[in-house]
This record gives C-alpha cells, structure tokens and sequence, in this order.
C-alpha cells in the first residue's frame, strides 16, 4: 500500500498541487493533507493566514480530482478550515475520528505573536487484506518563534502519546508537526515509534520555497508491524512543505 502526506500551503500553488495530486492518484492507496480550506469563498481567511492566492474551495478541488476516493474533511477552525484524508474506495474505512492536541476557544487571527487556532490529530481505522490498521494525520501547534519545544507542543506529544498506547493495531501517524526533529517533543513519539525521517537521515522536509533555516517540520513515523517497502521525500514543489511518501505493507499476526 502507498501514502502520501502533504502540508497543501492552503493550495497556494493551485495548479501544480492539482496536477500533483492527479498524477499520483492512479497508484496512491492513502493521501492525508495538511491545512485544507473547505468553503466556497474567501470568508475566515484572513483570519487564518498572512498569504493571498489561498484556495478557499481546496477540499472541493481535490475531492473532484481523487473521485475514487472516500474523503474525510477534520474541521478546526469552524467548519471551513483543517486538515483531511482521502482513502481509495477499494480500502474499507472501519471507523474515524479525531483528538484535539492544542485548544485554543478563543483564537482570533494567525499573527506573529504566536496566536494559534485549536490543532487535532485525524484517526482513520482501516482494513487491508492482512488486517486493520491506523492512520493518524497530525498537523501541530504552530506559534510563530520557531519550531523547538515549548509547554504546549510537550503536552501535544503526550495527548498523542496517549492515544497511540490506547491502539493496538498497526499503526502509521504521519503530518506537518511544526517540530524539528532534535524536540524533547519529537523524542516523545520516537520512543513509541519508529521515526522514518530520522532512519533515513533526511535532512529537510521544506521545499526552496521556504526561505528559512530550519528545514525539518513533517514527519512519517510507523510502529513495528509495518513493513517499510520504500519511504522518500518527494522532489515535487507544489508548496513549501515537501510530500512525504511511504510504500508499506501490514504484517500478518497470528
């Protein structure tokens, strides 16, 4: 099976992304999307990002395009703002849902003092020929100095934490974290997982249209019960963030 996880940049780059995401559709099982808007016009934006040129109608879009596939939109801002998942229709969705990792009722607008919006983690059970398994699609706290540790992104790791050593099945937790990977926070779930950025020495998760300095934000960890056919960071620069793809299968238990 193949997944695919991407921080979309609200679909900045609109006609590359669409391309991308078409062209990857005929042999991707799994695409789990980060900041995903989910209305028909321009209405919340502005509270949700300094950028223009976001795709306001971006969920639409791509449902359009991945028509094979069974999308699940997990709203955080409203309804009109979040993260989704799209699942081929040949793979049974058993169940879903999500947890809130950062709360924040009182959020107004995204600035550079570190104000930031309510950030969940979306759970997908699913089956495969050799069994169920899960799909967690995380898109962390943000706060606009930097992407170290803080209390907030600790107790994000423990809220995630938590909910994987409530899962027993195979398991895959993949999305933009907003971390680098050195984080106490990210040692967190490295400790429950395996770390597929770090196994393979990745040394950047941004494409060049991230002008920063730091260059580790997405991440694809897997617990031991998923085989790892092949995982690499993607060339394509349909946003500031690089896709993330992974081939794996599920190990039969007896």
């Amino acid at each position: 099976m193949k997944l695919i996880t991407l921080n979309t940049w609200s679909g900045k780059l609109d006609k590359p992304l669409k391309s991308f995401i078409k062209n990857h559709s005929d042999k991707i099982d799994i695409f789990c999307f980060q900041e995903i808007f989910n209305c028909d016009d321009n209405i919340g934006q502005q509270y949700l990002t300094n950028m223009k040129d976001q795709n306001t109608n971006l969920h639409n879009n791509i449902s359009a395009i991945l028509n094979k596939y069974n999308g699940l939109f997990c709203p955080v801002f409203g309804e009109i703002f979040g993260i989704a998942a799209f699942v081929r229709k040949s793979i049974d969705i058993i169940d879903f849902g999500d947890i809130t990792i950062f709360e924040n009722e009182s959020f107004s607008f995204w600035d550079d003092t570190g104000e930031d919006h309510t950030r969940k983690a979306q759970w997908l059970k699913l089956k495969s020929t050799n069994g169920e398994f899960m799909v967690v699609n995380v898109h962390g706290h943000w706060t606009g100095k930097g992407k170290s540790d803080d209390d907030d992104r600790i107790k994000q790791s423990e809220k995630i934490v938590n909910f994987l050593d409530m899962i027993s099945l195979p398991k895959i937790v993949c999305g933009d974290f907003n971390l680098l990977l050195n984080t106490k926070s990210i040692a967190m779930i490295d400790a429950k997982l395996k770390n597929l950025i770090k196994e393979h020495k990745i040394l950047s998760t941004r494409t060049s249209l991230y002008k920063k300095e730091e260059r580790h934000a997405d991440y694809v960890f897997v617990s031991p019960d998923i085989k790892v056919n092949s995982f690499e960071v993607l060339p394509d620069e349909v946003s500031d963030h690089s896709p993330l793809f992974l081939d794996f299968e599920i190990q039969q238990t007896n």
